[in-house]
C-alpha cells in the first residue's frame, strides 16, 4: 500500500457514489479510482447525555473538542454522577480501565462500603499507571492534533446529510446574523437529524466560527436534545412501565 505524504486539498468526487479521490501534493493535482473513502482526524468524546444535564463541559483547543469537567476520581458538576473512560477526555482504551476501577472505588468510598484508608489502597495502583500513561498522552495530543483546515471547504459540500444541509447554508445563516451555533442549527436544521449531531456537530461548529473568524468555543456548544438514539413508536409501545 503505498503511502503518500503532505497531501492537502482532499476531494471525494463521483454523482450517486465516490468514483475517484482527488488531492494536491508535489505542487500537482493527482487522481485515484476508488469506492471507499476513510479520514481519520481524532477520536472526540461522546457528551450528548451529560451535556442534556447541564454538567459543566470545557473546550479543548488543541483537540478541538468539548469534554465534561471531572475530577481525579471521575466526577462530575453533576452531584451524584460519575462517568469514566474517554467520555471524559480521550486517553485511550487501556486508560479508560484505569479511570473506570478508580471511579469505582470511590463510588464504594463515597457510598460507605469501604473506608478511606481502603480506597486508597485499592485504587493506588491504577492512580500510578494512569499518571504515567497521561504524560505520554500529554505530549501525543500535540503530536495527533486534527487539523481545523479540513473544514475549509466548498459551500456546495454537504455537512448534515441527516437533513441536506451544506457549509453554503451554514455560512449563508452566520451572514444573516445567526452567531450562536445554536442558532445556526435551528435556523439551517444543521445537527436536528437522526444523529443529533453526533457526525455533523463538530463541523457545524468549525464552519460557523470560521465564518466570523474565531474558534468554535466562542460559538456555543452544540445543545442536544432527547432521545439521543433514533427511537420508533413500537420501542415505546413495546415498554414495560409500572403503571
Amino acid at each position: 500500500v503505498p503511502i503518500i505524504r503532505n497531501v492537502t486539498n482532499i476531494r471525494a468526487v463521483g454523482s450517486d457514489h465516490l468514483e475517484k479521490v482527488v488531492y494536491d501534493a508535489g505542487g500537482k493535482t493527482h487522481e485515484i479510482n476508488a469506492s471507499t473513502l476513510l479520514r481519520h482526524e481524532g477520536i472526540i468524546p461522546r457528551t450528548h447525555i451529560l451535556n442534556s444535564l447541564n454538567a459543566k463541559h470545557a473546550w479543548d483547543g488543541v483537540q478541538r473538542y468539548w469534554h465534561p469537567v471531572v475530577d481525579e476520581n471521575g466526577r462530575t458538576s453533576v452531584d451524584g454522577i460519575s462517568i469514566a473512560g474517554d467520555g471524559t477526555y480521550v486517553h485511550g482504551g487501556d486508560a479508560s480501565m484505569l479511570k473506570g476501577a478508580i471511579a469505582g472505588v470511590e463510588i464504594a468510598r463515597r457510598l460507605g462500603v469501604i473506608s478511606d484508608a481502603e480506597a486508597a489502597y485499592r485504587s493506588g495502583p491504577a492512580r500510578r499507571q494512569l499518571r504515567a500513561m497521561r504524560i505520554a498522552r500529554g505530549f501525543l495530543r500535540y503530536v495527533f492534533a486534527p487539523n481545523p483546515t479540513i473544514f475549509n471547504v466548498p459551500d456546495e459540500t454537504l455537512v448534515c446529510r441527516c437533513e441536506c444541509v451544506t457549509a453554503g447554508d451554514i455560512r449563508k445563516a452566520v451572514a444573516e446574523g445567526f452567531r450562536d451555533v445554536n442558532e445556526v442549527k435551528r435556523f439551517t436544521r444543521c445537527g436536528m437529524g437522526q444523529c443529533q449531531g453526533r457526525m455533523c456537530g463538530p463541523a457545524l461548529a468549525e464552519i460557523t466560527a470560521a465564518a466570523q473568524s474565531k474558534e468554535p468555543d466562542a460559538v456555543g456548544c452544540l445543545q442536544v436534545r432527547q432521545p439521543f438514539r433514533p427511537v420508533s413508536l413500537e420501542n415505546y409501545c413495546n415498554l414495560n412501565l409500572p403503571g
